[in-house]
Formats: C-alpha cells, sequence, structure tokens
C-alpha cells in the first residue's frame, strides 16, 4: 500500500496484492466417503506387504498412497490506482482503476494400482485400473472503473454532503483442458507420453460486463435529524438491449431522541430510532445470456447401414427457450430500528425489524414438454420476507479486570407469492404461493408396520403401501388424499427448509496483559433431512453397519416390544424405496452451539520490547 502527496490539492494511492495456493487430494478416491464404508472385517494389505483386493478391489489405502494426486496451483494477482483531486475544499473527485487477474494450473495424474487377491491372484482397485493424466489451464481477468465526487459542508447546525459517480465493471474467463489416458508408463506425468489415441481436450469462455450510474444526498441538523437518500441506475450484459437496465432507490432517515434537551437523564445515554425503504436488483443468474436463443455443440454417434459402420458427427441445437424479455429482479424493502445505549453506555442494544418484497424473481418455472425446449429462466415469481435483527451488549473495568458480552439473534420467513399459477417441484423441496421458499415436500408418515397385522386395519382391509413389497419393519406412510393409493399425490407441505433463529456472541476478559476471547455461533431450530448414507448399512452391499444402527432397527428377530421400540426400518436392499423415500419419518431438528474460537493471550510490557526496538508484541 503506498499513498503519495503530490501537491496539496492532488493525492494518489496504489495497492498492489500477490497470492499462491495449492489444493491437493487423492487423484480418484473420496478418502472420507471410503473411510466410512470401509468394514474392519477386510484388511487392506497381506503379511508379504501386497496391497490385498479387500472387496473386489475396494481398496481405499491402496488408491490412497498409490493411486496418484489431484494437485491444483491457485495464482492472483490485483491491484488498485487511485487519485484524488480536491479542486475546492469540501469537494473531491476520485478517478479509480481495479484490475484483477487469477490463473489456475491443475494437474491430475492417476495411476493404476494393483491389488490381489489371497491366492495370489491379481486385478486393479476400483477406481484405479488404468493411469491417465488431465490438466486444466483456466484463467479468468476484470477490471473495475470508478468515478466519483464527493462533496461535504458544515454550517453551523447543519451537515450536508452529496456524491455523485460512475462505475464500470467487465469480467473474462476461458478454460482449457487436455488429457490422455491407458499411460504404458506411470512415472512420468506428461500430456506427450500418453498414448495418442486416447487423447482429449476441451474448452470454454466467457464474459459479462455491468455499468452504474449512483448518487446520494445526506443531511443532518445538530446530529439530531438525519436523512439520507440515494439512487443508482445499473445496466447488466445479461439482459437485452431494451430490457437492460434498471433503477433502483433508497432513503432513510434516523432521530436522535436523546439529543432533545427535555430527554436528558442519568439512565439512557442515547437514543435512535431509524426509519428505511430502499431497492437492490439482482441480475445473478447463472447464464450470461438467458435472453439469447443459445446453442449447444455435442456428438451424436450415427449408423451408416451401407458400409455398415458407426460414424461421430458433431450436432448442435438449442437446448434452452430463450425470453427476451427477461430483466432485472427488484427486492424493496422497508425497515425500522432502534439503537440504545445506557448505564454509561456499558449496555448497548440494537434492533431491527425488516419486510422484504421481491418481484420479477428469475426463477425456471415448467414449461411445456412439447415445446422440445428445456424450461428457461423468467421474471415469473414474488417472494415475501420478514425478519428481525437483535444485538445486546455489555462492557465494564472493574480495576485492572475489563470485561465485555455481546451476543445477537436473527430470524426470518421467507414466503412465495405470485408464480404464474404454477408450483416447482425439485426433489424433496416445492416453491408454490403460499410455502415457503424451498418448503418440503414429501410423504407423512405414522410410524412402523411392527407385525403383519399392522397391515390390516380392524376391518380386515390392507392398508395402502408405498410398495407391492411392503411389510413388517417398514415405514407405515399416511394416505392423505384417502383413495387408497400411496403415490406422488399423497405428498405434502411439510414446513420450512431454512434455518431459523440464527444466533452468536462473543465474551472478552482482560487482566494486566492477559487476554481471553471466545466466540460462538449457532442455529436455534432447522429441519434438516437425514441424509440416507448415515444409516445405510452395507452400502455398496459390502460397506460397514452405521453405529446408529446398532440395536436400534427393527428386526424379525427382536421381541415386538422391541421392535415398538426401535427407531429405524428394518434393514432390507430388495425394499429400498420404503426406507430412503423423503418423508417427515427422516426430519429432524438440526439446531447446533459451535464454539468457533478461544484465544488466550498475553502483551509483553512495553518498557521490555521497547529495548529491541518493538513497538508491540503479543504472544497467543
Amino acid at each position: 500500500n503506498n499513498d503519495y502527496k503530490i501537491t496539496d490539492w492532488l493525492r494518489a494511492n496504489i495497492d498492489l496484492d500477490f497470492s499462491k495456493s495449492s489444493d491437493i487430494k487423492p487423484a480418484e478416491i473420496n478418502a472420507i466417503y471410503w473411510a466410512y464404508l470401509a468394514s474392519p472385517y477386510y484388511t487392506p494389505k497381506w503379511e508379504d506387504g501386497r496391497y490385498a483386493d479387500s472387496k473386489d478391489g475396494a481398496n481405499a489405502l491402496a488408491g490412497l498412497e498409490q493411486g496418484g494426486r489431484n494437485k491444483t496451483n491457485y495464482y492472483k494477482f490485483g491491484g488498485k490506482a487511485q487519485l484524488d483531486l480536491t479542486p475546492m475544499k469540501g469537494l473531491t473527485l476520485t478517478a479509480l482503476f481495479a484490475p484483477r487477474f487469477a490463473f489456475t494450473k491443475g494437474k491430475k495424474f492417476s495411476r493404476a494400482v494393483p491389488v490381489y487377491y489371497e491366492n495370489g491372484s491379481m486385478t486393479y482397485m476400483q477406481s484405479h485400473k488404468t493411469t491417465n493424466l488431465s490438466e486444466t489451464r483456466n484463467d479468468n481477468n476484470s477490471l473495475t472503473y470508478q468515478f466519483y465526487g464527493n462533496y461535504q459542508n458544515i454550517w453551523g447546525d447543519h451537515s450536508f454532503s452529496a456524491m455523485v459517480g460512475y462505475e464500470g465493471y467487465s469480467y473474462r474467463w476461458e478454460n482449457l483442458g487436455a488429457s490422455r489416458s491407458n499411460y504404458l508408463l506411470d512415472t512420468y506425468p506428461y500430456l506427450n507420453i500418453g498414448p495418442e489415441d486416447y487423447q482429449y481436450n476441451s474448452g470454454s469462455a466467457g464474459h459479462n460486463a455491468y455499468e452504474s450510474v449512483f448518487g446520494r444526498l445526506m443531511y443532518s441538523y445538530k446530529n439530531k435529524y438525519m436523512i439520507q437518500a440515494n439512487i443508482r441506475t445499473d445496466g447488466s450484459s445479461r439482459f437485452a438491449k431494451d430490457y437492460r437496465w434498471g433503477t433502483f432507490y433508497s432513503m432513510s432517515a434516523g432521530y436522535v431522541m436523546s439529543e432533545e434537551s427535555w430527554f436528558k437523564n442519568d439512565l439512557v445515554d442515547y437514543l435512535k430510532v431509524r426509519g428505511s425503504i430502499g431497492q437492490l436488483g439482482n441480475e445473478r443468474i447463472g447464464s450470461e445470456f438467458p435472453y439469447q436463443a443459445a446453442i449447444s455443440f455435442g456428438n451424436s454417434y450415427m449408423y451408416d447401414k451401407s458400409p455398415q459402420a458407426v460414424t461421430a458427427l458433431q450436432n448442435a441445437a438449442q437446448v434452452y427457450y430463450a425470453f427476451e424479455n427477461i430483466t432485472w429482479e427488484t427486492t424493496t424493502t422497508h425497515g425500522v430500528g432502534l439503537d440504545l445505549a445506557m448505564l454509561n453506555s456499558r449496555l448497548r442494544f440494537t434492533g431491527d425489524y425488516y419486510y422484504k418484497k421481491t418481484t420479477d424473481m428469475l426463477l425456471t418455472l415448467g414449461f411445456p414438454s412439447y415445446a422440445g425446449f428445456s424450461a428457461p429462466s423468467q421474471n415469473a415469481g414474488d417472494m415475501y420476507t420478514k425478519g428481525w435483527d437483535i444485538e445486546l451488549s455489555y462492557s465494564d473495568q472493574v480495576g485492572d479486570l475489563s470485561y465485555s458480552v455481546s451476543a445477537n439473534l436473527s430470524d426470518y420467513r421467507s414466503k412465495m407469492g405470485y408464480l404464474g399459477d404454477k408450483r416447482t417441484i425439485d426433489g424433496n423441496y416445492i416453491y408454490e404461493e403460499g410455502s415457503y421458499f424451498n418448503e418440503w415436500y414429501m410423504y407423512k408418515s405414522d410410524g412402523l408396520f411392527i407385525t403383519d397385522a399392522d397391515l390390516y386395519d380392524e376391518n380386515g382391509n390392507k392398508y395402502p403401501t408405498l410398495t407391492a413389497n411392503d411389510k413388517a419393519g417398514n415405514i407405515k406412510y399416511v394416505d392423505v388424499d384417502g383413495n387408497g393409493v400411496i403415490n406422488s399425490d399423497d405428498k405434502v407441505l411439510l414446513g420450512n427448509s431454512q434455518p431459523e433463529y440464527l444466533y452468536g456472541g462473543n465474551v472478552s476478559l482482560g487482566w494486566k496483559n492477559f487476554d481471553l476471547s471466545m466466540s460462538f455461533q449457532g442455529v436455534g431450530h432447522r429441519k434438516v433431512l437425514f441424509n440416507g448414507s448415515w444409516i445405510q448399512p452395507l452400502k455398496e452391499q459390502w460397506g460397514a453397519v452405521p453405529e446408529l444402527l446398532l440395536g436400534n432397527y427393527w428386526s424379525q428377530h427382536n421381541t415386538e416390544e422391541q421392535n415398538r421400540a426401535a427407531k429405524y426400518p428394518r434393514l432390507t436392499y430388495t425394499n429400498t424405496t420404503n426406507t430412503y423415500s423423503g418423508s417427515d419419518y427422516w426430519l429432524f431438528n438440526g439446531a447446533y452451539f459451535r464454539m468457533k474460537n478461544i484465544t488466550l493471550g498475553y502483551t509483553l510490557p512495553k518498557d521490555l520490547v521497547s529495548k529491541v526496538w518493538i513497538k508491540d508484541l503479543r504472544c497467543y
């Protein structure tokens, strides 16, 4: 960082930064998954040191130690050049130029790993049957440039400031990939060593940009009455020319009641009430040019009957339908807040309540299949969000002991408004008018069928089941529509999938030169769907049995009383549809508390470190 004072009215600033980082991991295997899967029943090595087959080549240790690695290097370089011109008192004109460059170099060399059966015969480890090399070279660069002016003035009890400016941003990226497979040598990770008959390459590129013009006015009287107004007009390359620009505004006002002469008291030191209304635009919807009818390229294999040969031909087609008139998604927020300080500012409180309405949401809704296109993004939705945030802190010092405690709590609910009279189901989630955003949408359950008799009602009629193979030990699903069949029509809304009651806090203590600090964070409530891999036994038909299951599942070897106390259904590979279909049976409260950091430190006395020309030294 470098600041230069060229003249009394001209200053410059130049910042440069560079970073390099690496990510190294096994070439093919997910070590955590395999460690979870592997059963202690299978040995990873024989007595002579050779790798064992474990289970038909599923030896994770062999892949981890001999299977090669996937290494990616990341290089980032950037800078900022800024020029500040002050032609008159209170007025500053600024020009800023900030380029950034990033380059990624990846090399994945995956070796063939031989493993051996007990009888001495050899095979290859799963995922490591051949030696392959793939390399990537990805680069991207961006350029931000700003020109703006600030004016500030104070006269008497009045304070005024104004700002107007322009910002431009452009971003370009390009990816390149090359690979060869079926190497004969596994010690030379270079592309030219691989066989030319098995070489492949790939590439892609893109770019996007936006421009903005913005302004702001601020006024304050006696630091008691405050008002601020903002406006900005943004243009994005993601939208067609006639729909590219959007204008967004915001206004806020504050009233410091504690500055009134009639308010003075010994209890409240500061009291401010505030309110605001403002808009933000969103154009980040994944695709860079969603309004254009883009052509996707691929390869097809065509059979020619005459020579009886198969020929690979390149094809091209429009996959997604394009709406030219899509434009900005707009979120309008209304908010009120309160800032309070008491007891000589030792006790502080901040509270906010807000209501957001998002219109013209860019969503992928249902699209007629007969059109021959995949569903595009379109401005087709509204969403309403209500939420609040509170923060409370207390700090004080008693002799050499100083301490402070702060905590925050927030919550919000987002519900869908008008969605063009359509609903969108994405796996176990749904959003439709009146639902939460990405609300759970699954089957309702009614426990387990404990005995075969539970499959029938008191009149001897068989309860409807999800599959024809449901029997004692399976989950009992509710026939919501009462038509005697369990199918997708029986799925229901099961509540909010987003986290609720988010909290956090900090505690700090200081005594003489010692300091202790702690920070924590958590979620008070969240409906989480059980991951099937947490409780699926013998995964891939040979893996370990999760400890959660042991002694806690329905079994034909249990007594009826034990089965009624069982938490999990029967173990089966022939009817996984019943066991692992999404339902409220697998929903649980994912609330948690996390201690993020605990720090203990000691600051050496200044009169000691100053002797070696050190201003300040803290060990922690």
